[in-house]
């Protein structure tokens, strides 16, 4: 069992990878996968291993119909008049689209499809052409998209985040700096794409060998952190929610069971993407009060620092000695059913629509509307 959005994923990785899944329909429509979750993951891996552009990590980054579905649904219910424009269509397509809708504002969740700017397309379109919209300018989702110079305006204003070396070409790494395990990760990617667990290392002949192979697949860069081991914390923002807060929203805890042998525990691309089913969300309970005052200071901090505007999402590690580490940022978070931003804005009350008409009072706001 799975949520529509994975099903409809698992379709199209099966039609790609030519294997076969036996489905049925039960519980008025529920989708159901007759599959042994071995088969599961190795269909996965064989999709993984496909040549671009068939690959379906570069899919990963995209809203699923369900999830686009569901905001429509949503915005609908709150009263408005919607029209889904497809940005993957020509710019001029999509300039006539918007200047005979002639919309108030635009529920904006855009990432664009190529190049280390992509997020900022469509933010930067708008702005243009002035029309409102919710969601950050273009200026934060370049700078948010780069996770090296994000860590770099975050270390410099005193928040803690592993230390790290981005990497373009070998050479840059004859002077190795970091302790032991590090992780790998491509700089300009988001929603997981490139992370598993084989990207950690203990050792630097290991490393190189894994790392000739990834800066072939993600030439405009890596980052090589010093891993933390500890647990995964996510903690949304909801700039319009919460005046005490200023919107900083209750850490989520990811539980899991790794599903590759190794001696850490990562939050990894199959996992986000194909394996949710074996991964909890929870509101992140068990945490101390120095904790708790920690993240919501820091998150805050972060959040102003990079003007993140209407909402976002940081991701931290928690050390296993208690300390808090910034790892990377969201400043277009994922809103699929299930989402850790409904997860946590619900300990507060608010629905799945109390949480899109919070993102879009945020916008009204700021634009007068």
């Amino acid at each position: 069992r799975m949520p529509n959005d994975h099903f409809s994923r698992l379709l199209r990785l099966a039609q790609k990878t030519g294997d076969r899944l036996i489905v049925t329909d039960v519980n008025g429509g529920e989708p159901v996968v007759i599959l042994p979750l071995d088969e599961y993951e190795s269909l996965i891996d064989n999709a993984l291993g496909l040549s671009e552009p068939y690959g379906i990590q570069e899919e990963a980054e995209f809203d699923t119909p369900e999830t686009i579905e569901l905001v429509n649904k949503e915005l609908q219910g709150l009263g408005h008049t919607v029209k889904l424009i497809d940005v993957k269509k020509d710019v001029t397509e999509i300039i006539r689209d918007l200047k005979e809708f002639s919309p108030d504002i635009i529920f904006n969740t855009a990432e664009g499809q190529n190049g280390r700017f992509r997020e900022a397309f469509c933010p930067a379109l708008f702005d243009n052409l002035e029309i409102p919209f919710a969601g950050s300018d273009a200026y934060t989702c370049t700078v948010t998209l780069d996770k090296s110079v994000t860590k770099l305006m975050l270390h410099k204003n005193g928040i803690r985040t592993p230390n790290w070396i981005f990497v373009q070409k070998m050479k840059d790494i004859e002077k190795f700096p970091l302790r032991f395990p590090v992780i790998i990760k491509p700089n300009f990617e988001g929603s997981s794409r490139g992370i598993s667990l084989k990207n950690i290392h203990e050792n630097l002949t290991e490393m190189k060998d894994h790392l000739e192979k990834f800066l072939q697949q993600f030439p405009e860069g890596i980052i090589i952190e010093e891993f933390v081991d500890g647990v995964d914390l996510t903690v949304p923002y909801l700039q319009a929610a919460f005046p005490e807060t200023h919107g900083v929203l209750p850490a989520c805890l990811y539980t899991f069971e790794q599903h590759e042998q190794g001696n850490y525990k990562i939050y990894d691309f199959k996992l986000k993407q194909y394996l949710s089913s074996q991964v909890i969300v929870n509101i992140a309970e068990d945490l101390s009060p120095e904790i708790i005052k920690e993240i919501q200071k820091t998150s805050l901090k972060t959040y102003e620092i990079l003007n993140v505007k209407d909402i976002g999402r940081i991701d931290y590690r928690l050390s296993k000695d208690g300390k808090l580490y910034f790892i990377e940022i969201n400043a277009l978070p994922c809103l699929q059913e299930g989402a850790s931003i409904y997860i946590s804005a619900s300990s507060y009350g608010l629905s799945v629509k109390d949480v899109i008409q919070k993102i879009l009072e945020s916008a009204q706001k700021r634009y007068g509307i």
